[in-house]
């Protein structure tokens, strides 16, 4: 669950740093401001999710959710670098790195998880919550 929450707080970090590029680049923030309150929603539905017996669903969604932000990433990582714009790609780089992270986290902590969340149900008869 910690680990969820630093990758949310570094969300808002990347928001930022997009914000700033898009304020940079004279484009409208608006539409970021629309996807960062979605981000957030469904960040914080992941850290709900996280709390109840779909424990499993969360983790999958997550890492789902970080290889589309990866991927988004590196089409924009190309734009920059086509447009000449190093600064831009220099922060998305940044940004993709801890987006590789988080992936990476999910995917070796998965089994563990899931061994965790299967052990509960087996030893308590109930449902794992967390």
């Amino acid at each position: 669950r910690l680990r969820i929450e630093k990758h949310l707080a570094d969300t808002l970090v990347h928001q930022d740093a997009i914000k700033k590029i898009l304020q940079r680049l004279g484009e409208d923030t608006s539409a970021l401001k629309d996807w960062t309150a979605k981000l957030m929603a469904s960040g914080q539905n992941l850290i709900g999710t996280a709390m109840s017996d779909e424990v499993i669903k969360g983790a999958m969604t997550l890492y789902v959710f970080t290889h589309v932000a990866i991927s988004s990433y590196t089409v924009l990582i190309a734009a920059a670098e086509a447009a000449n714009d190093k600064e831009t790609a220099n922060v998305l780089r940044y940004i993709i790195e801890d987006e590789i992270s988080m992936s990476n986290w999910l995917y070796g902590n998965m089994p563990l998880l899931t061994q965790s969340f299967l052990g509960r149900i087996k030893s308590s008869n109930v449902t794992a919550k967390r």
